[in-house]
């Protein structure tokens, strides 16, 4: 793979059809972050873990859109929803941060963004490239003011891989709890919040319990250290 600088990334992106973006964008990442493999869960435009930056990053590209604008961003971004979801319904750690981009333009957002759609009472089995039909979530979206990224140019791109890592890195990534990734969040509250304990089962459970229907009223001590 030749090296991409951010010169080359406008020519080589100004594509005639979505898969060449779609290409353009993966080769460039992949040359900036060089552990980060695609894949194409769900048949997503792609999917690329970095475990070196801490990336989990859903891709959704457009041949050729105005990302500047608040309808077509909020299009894109419920077809980032609906991939979303499928990590959701099949008991998989969520993406921690959205890429969406056109030849042109594209922006970056953290998960959390979308988290409170991923509840919609919609019909989750509509193909994603028809979600942008439903209007409830729609109309939603175009009033969410917390919706409001920042905008990169294509010749940005170098920055936005930054925001992107920095997304990654600093922000809580929060987890929805539903019966299909229940026992992977059980597992890593025992081995990751709580580390060595004496708890036996039924109080583990008891405590896990007590800590999703009453958080106010247990939580880690602030001051007390954990046995590692």
């Amino acid at each position: 793979m030749r090296n991409i600088t951010g010169q080359t990334i406008t020519q080589l992106i100004q594509s005639v059809v979505e898969k060449d973006v779609e290409n353009s964008y993966r080769q460039f990442l992949s040359t900036k972050i060089p552990d980060m493999v695609f894949t194409s869960p769900f048949k997503c435009d792609g999917y690329g873990v970095s475990q070196k930056d801490n990336i989990r990053l859903l891709c959704e590209f457009k041949k050729d859109v105005d990302l500047r604008t608040k309808s077509d961003q909020v299009d894109v971004i419920i077809q980032a929803i609906f991939y979303v979801k499928k990590f959701e319904q099949n008991g998989m750690i969520l993406p921690n941060v959205l890429l969406l981009g056109d030849k042109n333009e594209l922006f970056v957002l953290h998960t959390n963004s979308i988290f409170d759609y991923l509840s919609f009472d919609i019909d989750w089995e509509l193909p994603a490239s028809k979600a942008h039909m439903i209007f409830p979530i729609k109309e939603k979206l175009m009033q969410d003011e917390k919706i409001a990224p920042f905008v990169f140019s294509i010749n940005e791109l170098d920055i936005a891989i930054e925001k992107i890592k920095d997304l990654a890195k600093n922000v809580v990534r929060l987890i929805p709890i539903t019966p299909h990734n229940i026992t992977e969040v059980f597992s890593y509250f025992e081995n990751n919040v709580l580390g060595k304990h004496i708890l036996d089962t039924n109080q583990l459970a008891n405590l896990f319990v007590q800590l999703l229907i009453n958080p106010d009223e247990n939580y880690l001590h602030p001051v007390a250290k954990r046995k590692t």
